[in-house]
């Protein structure tokens, strides 16, 4: 290298350590990273006046007494003599179950009114419960409340359930099925209330209605995948005459499915009570089990009694429980069968599962 090369290459190099050049053996200067997006908050909870007219006092004990949606025929209805018999045990309140398209033969129709005549005499309360897992129309819906309850009647102590654990949701433009059933739920409540129809009204909700499926908090830029988001979306829960509260589902086995006899997860009923309570609604849970006639399963015992204590200690918001599982027309290996072995349902008969749903 010649003298004149040697001096540039001392300048080139002072350069350098002045830091004004980038020999290749430096490392890059850090990149500065934008900040992290700020997490979308869920939703606040929309206040509502649906429940505020609702005067049942819970807890009150109630019990399904299914059969009638079993055969088509409606030779499996539960009768007033049926019906009896639980009330003789001290339930308060009956859950009737039945297919919609079974109230068009007016000889099953006078069944349920029957039924229905029964546990009115008495005092008690009765939900009656279209369980066709399915999601008419909203006018078809109105049309069919509206045409029963001409039958019934008339009693402030019957409840309408207008749709068992809803789903097959088909609206081509508004299809998140959460949000359908919100908005559905407010039209079928406002047709309703215009026909005159004056009675408490229980509607159920996508997801099988488990209870925890009630919020699920999504954030606000998250589809709709809970009932209470959805409503809240919706703008809350709307009835004019203050006579709606929101009918969930718990059972104890793994995912709630109702299909094993032992209990795992939580027990209670989740958030069930301080959600509704949060936007000044009521709730009701109609379904629900943790044994059968002669036996609770060992790991059902806490399952249990957790629940009796949560309806008696939420009683200002869940109104009440209809257990799952009665009715004679049970094979006798169903796992939440209440009724003992056939014919022995007398009023002498003990159980200390049944005392358990009376909440003693």
């Amino acid at each position: 290298m010649t003298r004149p090369s040697i001096a540039a290459g001392l300048v080139g190099l002072a350069i350098a350590a002045a830091g004004l050049g980038c020999p290749a053996s430096a490392a890059p200067s850090p990149q500065r990273m934008p900040p992290p997006p700020a997490p979308q908050k869920a939703n606040a909870p929309v206040r509502s006046s649906a429940s505020t007219n609702v005067r049942i006092r819970g807890p009150v004990f109630g019990v399904n007494i299914a059969g009638c949606s079993f055969v088509a025929d409606g030779t499996l209805c539960p009768t007033p003599a049926s019906v009896r018999a639980y009330l003789d045990k001290g339930f308060m309140m009956v859950r009737l179950p039945f297919k919609g398209p079974q109230m068009a033969d007016p000889a099953i129709r006078r069944k349920l009114v029957a039924a229905t005549r029964a546990a009115l005499d008495r005092g008690a309360y009765v939900v009656l419960d279209r369980h066709d897992y399915s999601w008419p129309s909203v006018s078809e819906q109105v049309a069919f409340w509206t045409s029963l309850m001409a039958s019934m009647p008339r009693s402030d102590r019957i409840i309408i359930d207008p749709m068992n654990e809803p789903r097959h949701f088909d609206d081509p433009v508004l299809t998140n099925d959460w949000d359908q059933w919100a908005r559905d739920t407010n039209q079928i409540i406002a047709g309703l209330r215009a026909a005159g129809i004056r009675n408490v009204i229980a509607p159920e909700y996508p997801g099988s209605s488990a209870t925890f499926r009630l919020r699920k908090r999504e954030d606000a830029a998250k589809p709709s995948e809970s009932a209470l988001v959805a409503l809240d979306r919706a703008g809350g829960l709307k009835d004019p005459l203050g006579l709606t509260i929101i009918n969930g589902h718990r059972y104890f086995d793994k995912g709630s499915s109702g299909t094993q006899p032992s209990c795992t997860g939580t027990p209670g009923y989740d958030n069930f009570a301080s959600e509704l309570r949060a936007r000044g609604l009521k709730g009701i849970i109609t379904e629900s089990a943790f044994g059968r006639a002669g036996a609770i399963p060992p790991s059902c015992e806490a399952a249990g009694a957790a629940a009796i204590a949560y309806l008696k200690t939420n009683a200002d918001t869940v109104v009440g429980v209809t257990w799952w599982g009665g009715g004679a027309a049970w094979n006798e290996r169903y796992l939440f069968k209440i009724e003992p072995k056939k014919g022995s349902f007398g009023p002498k008969h003990k159980d200390a599962y049944l005392d358990r749903l009376l909440g003693r």
